[in-house]
């Protein structure tokens, strides 16, 4: 048969592998798409089928593209959200609050926390944020998260970064994904020349190169102040505009930086990811696969496959069921030979 052949009639049975949203043909081989790598979705596919390799390929959920500054659920990164008092930026990705073990949204302090600053507050724990931003049409309706936790900008001071995480009001209407890009697995240092990508709201998936590693920049935030940053990320033309703020930079699949602000020839700054995620306390650890294994002597084991993310709990329905030892395992009872000679004695006198 074909390799053609082959892929049309293994396809229908690949496709209800859990993970598995695709299978198609590359360089000779039989490529099957999975969202993520996980125990379960690679131990279910076999390495060749037919003769033929097989090529497994993390692509990610696919999705009918649609509008970013509309509503989604589960939200991405990519998308419009934004802070009740403000217009719109984008969701840069689901991110682990340090503090609490729970996944959280990441962007900037302005979109998620109204620019609050030292000088002047503007923003409290627990402030709606909605998704999509009120600009693109969100309203309290749309509130997908609460304000967690933010850096304060410096109106006259220096700053490293511009960055707050919220907490999702439901887990599940939050993503693992970033839109065109997919799931970030952890972080890397940033140098020049580096290939990067972003997925913003208004600008989609772009891809430049950083031509400075080491920025200050005075940052413009309208009327109420201007800003200096120090240690940023400078990329070339054409990467973003207004309303990608917040979106993350990406190289191969590590984050590098947080996008923050740019000029009208669509060159952007980030703040460097190894600085968010020590002002914020969190980090980029992806859910983890856990098997799970009780024993008890005398019991059967209980094993099961599930995913968490680091620090969470999960709660389990467990049966354990009694289980008898085989006759061939049964332990002769050796502690009765320490009785032999006072059994055996009498009949020994009798005999007499």
């Amino acid at each position: 048969m074909t390799i053609l052949q082959i892929k049309a009639s293994v396809t229908p049975k690949l496709m209800t592998i859990p993970g598995v949203v695709g299978v198609g043909i590359q360089k000779g081989k039989i490529a099957v798409y999975i969202k993520k790598r996980t125990a379960e979705t690679l131990s279910a596919i076999p390495l060749t089928i037919g003769g033929y390799g097989v090529k497994i390929v993390e692509s990610g959920e696919f999705f009918a593209f649609q509008d970013r500054t509309g509503k989604w659920r589960p939200a991405l990164g990519g998308v419009s959200i934004g802070h009740y008092a403000i217009t719109a930026g984008t969701l840069a990705t689901r991110i682990i609050d340090n503090e609490t073990g729970k996944r959280v949204i990441l962007s900037n302090n302005h979109i998620l926390a109204n620019k609050d600053s030292f000088q002047n507050s503007r923003a409290n724990k627990g402030d709606a944020i909605y998704q999509p931003g009120s600009y693109d049409g969100g309203s309290s309706a749309d509130t997908i998260a609460n304000l967690e936790r933010w850096v304060k900008l410096d109106e006259i001071g220096i700053n490293k970064v511009d960055c707050a995480i919220a907490t999702p009001i439901n887990d599940a209407d939050l993503s693992d994904e970033i839109l065109e890009i997919g799931v970030v697995d952890g972080i890397t240092d940033v140098i020049e020349g580096m290939v990067v990508r972003k997925s913003g709201r208004t600008t989609g998936l772009t891809i430049g190169n950083v031509i400075d590693a080491n920025l200050t920049v005075d940052v413009n935030y309208g009327w109420q102040f201007v800003a200096r940053f120090i240690d940023c990320i400078y990329t070339t033309e054409n990467m973003g505009d207004g309303g990608d703020s917040g979106s993350l930079f990406v190289a191969d699949n590590k984050a590098v930086g947080l996008l923050f602000a740019g000029n009208s020839a669509g060159n952007i700054i980030a703040c460097k990811i190894s600085n968010v995620v020590n002002e914020l306390n969190v980090n980029f650890a992806p859910p983890i696969d856990h098997t799970l294994k009780l024993t008890k002597e005398g019991y059967y084991d209980y094993e099961e496959q599930f995913s968490i993310a680091e620090g969470e709990t999960k709660d389990f329905d467990i049966t354990l069921t009694p289980i008898e030892i085989p006759p061939e395992e049964k332990k002769f009872p050796y502690w009765m030979l320490l009785f032999a000679p006072i059994l055996i004695i009498p009949f020994i006198k009798k005999k007499k």
